[in-house]
């Protein structure tokens, strides 16, 4: 029992991604088991030492709320709350067993147990089990829906919105001022062919990275295809649109990626950009309009 609730803690660090070692999922019981021997042993069988029993269990059950208490970095699980409440229930059912097993021993008439105690507490420790691990389904389900709801709407390579989860995300603000940017790296065959194609690939990481972290918290960024990028700005007129490309520009001029094949490979990108007044404008021809821009803005240096 205590070593099952040991696999059970390793279970969710397993889960969560937490490092663990094999032997802990064996410890308390070792321990506990060890102090049942003894108490039997000390006191001639006058106390079986069994109460350890609930205490190891309790100990191990303690710890998996606390893991799933932590969780896994950046992870939202909606069950999780009520996880960390069904192991923690689990938990104190077994302390709040163990006096009454110190008080009142386990005797065994003709192999069986009997314990004033144990008719009334067996079958609430089966429940809490089943609910323990009935969760932990739940969790799995919800961490797949997740996974595939992510999957749906990233782009594999740089992890940004793709281009129908981008247009999707903009639906939102046609009834807002703001402005629609699309960008290009520029020459990137020759990056293909000079750094070759995972040169490529990093570069399109790089920019994608360098635009998360330069672009205001607002801002919907997304991968539309190939080396090309667009970005919505809702809120932000031609002046505010243009510093915060501007900056994005000098950023990604300034990046140091490292090439495939040894170096440094620098690349520039081309932006062009679009406002758009609420409630007067469709997706598609402000997107065009910006493309057309960026076609200016490649042609003219």
């Amino acid at each position: 029992y205590m070593t099952s609730m040991g696999f059970l803690l390793l279970g969710f660090k397993e889960f969560f991604g937490i490092a663990y070692r094999w032997w802990e999922a064996v410890s308390v019981a070792l321990v506990a088991s060890v102090g049942i021997v003894l108490s039997r042993v000390l006191t001639d069988g006058a106390y079986d030492g069994i109460w350890l029993l609930y205490v190891g269990s309790g100990s191990n059950l303690l710890m998996t709320m606390l893991v799933i208490w932590q969780g896994k970095a950046g992870e939202t699980l909606p069950s999780r709350s009520l996880a960390v409440l069904v192991t923690g229930v689990y938990a104190l059912g077994n302390f709040c067993i163990a006096p009454f097993a110190f008080v009142y021993p386990v005797l065994f008439l003709d192999g069986a147990p009997h314990a004033i105690w144990l008719e009334y507490c067996v079958i609430p420790l089966v429940i809490c089990n089943a609910a323990t691990y009935v969760i932990l389904l739940v969790l799995k389900l919800e961490r797949t829906t997740e996974s595939q709801r992510y999957l749906a709407t990233r782009d594999m390579l740089t992890g940004v919105l793709n281009r129908r989860a981008f247009y999707d995300s903009v639906a939102a603000f046609t009834e807002r001022d703001g402005s629609m940017a699309v960008i290009d790296l520029d020459h990137f065959k020759k990056i293909n062919d000079a750094h070759s194609h995972k040169g490529g690939d990093d570069a399109l990481r790089a920019f994608a990275r360098c635009a998360e972290a330069t672009l205001p918290a607002d801002a919907v960024f997304g991968r539309t295809g190939g080396e090309e990028f667009a970005i919505c700005l809702p809120g932000y007129d031609t002046t505010a649109a243009m510093l915060v490309l501007e900056q994005l520009r000098a950023n990604v001029e300034r990046l140091d990626v490292a090439s495939p094949k040894g170096g440094s490979m620098p690349f520039t990108i081309s932006c062009g950009f679009s406002t758009f007044r609420s409630g007067a404008w469709a997706i598609a021809q402000t997107i065009a309009e910006a493309d057309n821009a960026l076609y200016h803005a490649k042609h003219s240096g």
